[in-house]
């Protein structure tokens, strides 16, 4: 279940020290992993989320050892996964007596379990919404995190993005905003463990209470939404293992990510329906306004007012997420980084940006402002 820190908390129980690395790395893509030989008694540093379990199943040793860390305080109440050969039935049935609640099948392929650890993640953020006190703040976040899932569930099969589902989520999350603001919003994304979902989320409701602060009308509130919650489905088309890597990606990881606005544009241009506003919002969402960003190196009025308004919010997201190699910023600390990029970011807009920020949300912000 998601806990109150946004990072998915890994622990491998393994029998096999030389295995266990590469499998650590994977797994490290979705998380902070933290590995432990069944036959050690070391403490773990932290209570995980979930347990991998990859063993060999034959050993009554390794299962009595095992069974015993399954057992433990810590472990005990965290989802478990365990690795098992295909078809072989007895290995399968040894993994479900231990407690197994899902089997994944030897050899590990990264794409699939990272993918399968993105779905589960966002369940458990759906059984987590049926606890919120606010419903129409349970219901934006429903809606926009379906409308990011059905897009990840379409694009890698070659099918359309339907933009009914993203202009009803977008409905949703402003809805959302103008009756719970940009604190609850924040708070509750914190919960979610999937990075390929929270920051979308994040920025969504970022980009969304700035408009509510300014006094767009509920339609421009949920355009505005509908673009950021689009702004980064290029990255359905991005590996898993290199979309999620914790730590610095290399020189040709990096130019790998760099196309995600452009695979997003054209994802958006096959699939159709979708404005001119929206398409340069998914482009351009990393132009800066002196013309040091990507793709297209635009600078000044190329660059759209809702395109700028993603921008910010995007920083923003990515500053106050926690993630497995850094810590969550706040939200002064965020603007003070924003404010230090000078001429890359719109200064009228960060203004107004940082004023809605570091409110305590943009409904009382935006009423104070109105009042003076």
């Amino acid at each position: 279940m998601p806990d109150g820190s946004a990072i998915e908390r890994l622990l491998l129980l393994t029998d096999d020290a030389a295995a266990a690395a590469a499998l650590a790395r994977t797994l490290g893509a979705a998380g902070a992993v933290e590995v432990r030989l069944v036959e050690e008694d070391r403490p773990i540093d932290h209570r995980p989320t979930r347990t991998f379990v990859d063993i060999d199943l034959s050993s009554g040793r390794s299962i009595e050892r095992a069974r015993g860390w399954l057992r433990s305080p810590l472990v005990s109440r965290s989802a478990k996964w365990a690795l098992v050969t295909p078809d072989d039935y007895r290995e399968r049935k040894q993994a479900l007596a231990l407690g197994a609640d899902r089997l994944v099948d030897r050899p590990l392929e990264p794409e699939v379990v990272l993918s399968d650890l993105r779905d589960a993640m966002a369940e458990e953020f759906e059984s987590f919404l049926d606890r919120v006190e606010s419903t129409p703040l349970a219901m934006g976040l429903r809606a926009g995190q379906n409308a990011l899932a059905s897009a990840f569930l379409a694009v890698p099969k070659g099918e359309p993005i339907d933009v009914r589902v993203f202009d009803e989520a977008a409905v949703m999350v402003a809805g959302a905003i103008a009756e719970e603001g940009l604190s609850g919003w924040l708070s509750t994304v914190q919960h979610h463990h999937s990075s390929s979902y929270r920051h979308s989320l994040l920025v969504a409701g970022g980009a969304t209470c700035f408009a509510h602060f300014i006094g767009a009308s509920r339609a421009d509130q949920a355009r505005v939404a509908r673009a950021a919650l689009l702004h980064d489905v290029g990255k359905s088309l991005i590996p898993l293992a290199i979309l999620d890597k914790p730590g610095k990606l290399d020189e040709a990881e990096e130019a790998q990510i760099r196309l995600h606005p452009q695979y997003g544009h054209d994802l958006l241009v096959r699939s159709g329906g979708f404005s001119r506003e929206m398409l340069d919002a998914v482009l351009d969402h990393h132009e800066m306004c002196d013309g040091s960003g990507y793709p297209r190196g635009l600078s000044g009025s190329q660059i759209g007012d809702l395109t700028r308004i993603v921008t910010l919010a995007d920083i923003f997201a990515a500053l106050v997420e926690e993630r497995s190699y850094k810590p969550a910023l706040s939200r002064a600390a965020a603007i003070d980084i924003m404010v230090g990029m000078g001429p890359k970011l719109d200064p009228d807009l960060l203004g107004v940006f940082r004023r809605m920020a570091l409110s305590d949300d943009g409904r009382a912000a935006r009423a104070a402002t109105r009042a003076g």
